[in-house]
């Protein structure tokens, strides 16, 4: 494939998931939106803490064959029945431990009364393999197919859990939101797909799986224990309203996190399909820039008017997770920013940095967010993390980018850090002076255009793609 075609196809691509995703996530927002308004914040609480059971065993089973049949050069049918049979015997053995083995952690958690919540949730296990099938039209770049399901599944799973909620179900409407979001997916995912996954087994092909998955598998298992390690903490320090104060926020700001997650399954094929090292680079550096400026615009209206949208949208009820809303804004862009050092990586050959910046980020967490929650609460905890983000941050782009681009940190970062200096420094002084709504709006404007001048080069680049994709 043609160095032209493969940007064409990633351009094209992105518009496609920009779409599908900015609609999948309004809609799950809608949906935690309404929840929210109904239910009380402890069944928040309730969903993290047993979603933060459930869902680590869940990465156990997950041996990370999507990337395998995106990444290998020559695919086949026997690949992809390899892939779905090894994580469908994984999803099961995994299953059935969990039935067994949650009475028993739960009851040494002192939570027997929510063994049922974390088994109904392991159901979710076998969305991992009926959804490889995903994958392989991630590798075509065929992302109407890939990502339409997912959209589908969201309305779904955000509709019967509304219903639920509106007939007093409590609890039950978020776990049922939860699983029925992910199976409505699969529904539609294998009724569009013309790919059908048979059970097979080859010994060099399942060789060949694991010596590629086995470093994503103990990453991601890494990963998800010090990503969920807050909440542990902040239910154990705090109360369980708090945790659902700190869930809800850290949810919100963080689908468009998961938006980045997305926006990676077009760079990670793009990349992949580009010959010459030099255009990965160039690719890597226009996405950064990209990434910064469209995280940017909603950091900034966070920043400014986070308190008004948290009452207004979510009623006053919630007004105490406001300032951790605008801090986990600051976190996600960040995050979202290095979020590009993942899909370079993986282009070039690499599966082990993720593994080594897990181990840097466990390693981090347990003191920072223990100490900083102890003394400052649920908004101590969002700093710890953000202090924990930062630091692998510098770490990923030192050990990992420099020895490959040449350029470290603070080239790719200095100017979203420059801009949000200035603007967490004027949000500051207009909190602190109490100063007027209009003069808000002013700065609101003043601080968007400032990040359009940052960011011209990369958007005149962008208009003129777009513009010539559309005329021609």
């Amino acid at each position: 494939m043609k160095k032209q075609l493969v940007l064409k196809k990633a351009i094209d691509g992105g518009v496609v998931v920009g779409f599908f995703v900015g609609l999948q996530y309004l809609t799950a927002i809608l949906t935690q939106v309404i929840l929210a308004r109904i239910l009380e914040p402890s069944h928040f609480g309730v969903l993290a803490f047993v979603s933060m059971i459930a869902f680590f065993f869940h990465h156990i089973g997950n041996i990370h064959g999507d990337k395998y049949l995106v990444k290998v050069s020559n695919i086949t049918q026997e690949k992809l029945n390899n892939v779905f049979t090894l994580e469908l015997i994984l999803a099961f053995i995994v299953f059935i431990f969990v039935i067994i083995i949650a009475p028993y952690i739960m009851g040494v958690l002192g939570k027997t009364n929510q063994t049922i919540y974390v088994q109904f949730l392991a159901l979710v296990f076998f969305h991992t393999p009926l959804s490889r099938i995903k994958a392989m039209h991630e590798r075509d770049l065929s992302f109407v197919k890939a990502y339409l399901p997912t959209l589908v599944g969201q309305i779904m799973g955000g509709t019967t859990a509304v219903v639920l909620a509106m007939n007093g179900y409590g609890i039950w409407s978020l776990l049922w939101w939860r699983v029925s979001t992910l199976f409505g997916e699969i529904v539609v995912l294998w009724s569009i797909s013309s790919f059908r996954p048979k059970l097979s087994i080859d010994k060099s092909i399942y060789k060949d799986i694991v010596d590629y998955g086995k470093p994503l598998l103990f990453s991601s298992i890494l990963i998800y224990l010090y990503g969920n390690y807050d909440y542990y903490v902040v239910d154990k320090l705090t109360s369980v309203d708090q945790l659902g104060y700190y869930w809800l926020a850290f949810q919100i700001s963080h689908y468009f996190l998961n938006a980045r997650t997305a926006i990676n399954k077009v760079i990670f094929p793009a990349l992949s399909r580009l010959n010459e090292t030099k255009d990965r680079f160039n690719l890597f550096v226009a996405m950064t820039d990209v990434t910064s400026f469209f995280y940017l615009i909603p950091t900034t209206v966070i920043l400014f008017f986070g308190d008004e949208l948290i009452t207004l949208i979510f009623g006053i009820k919630w007004m105490p997770a406001a300032i951790l809303f605008k801090v986990f804004f600051v976190i996600v862009l960040f995050k979202a920013i290095a979020g590009n050092i993942g899909p370079l990586l993986h282009a070039e050959g690499n599966t082990k940095g993720d593994f080594k910046l897990s181990i840097i980020g466990f390693v981090a967490i347990i003191p920072i967010v223990y100490i900083a929650t102890f003394y400052g609460g649920i908004l101590g905890a969002a700093f710890g993390i953000f202090i924990v983000g930062f630091i692998q941050i510098i770490f990923g782009y030192s050990m990992f980018i420099k020895p490959v681009t040449g350029h470290g940190f603070l080239y790719y970062l200095w100017k979203p850090i420059i801009f949000m200096i200035f603007l967490c420094s004027t949000v500051l002084l207009l909190n602190y002076f109490n100063s007027g709504f209009l003069l808000k709006i002013f700065l609101f404007m003043f601080s968007i255009s400032l990040a359009v001048i940052l960011f011209y080069p990369i958007l005149k680049l962008l208009y003129s793609r777009l513009k010539a994709n559309i005329f021609n």
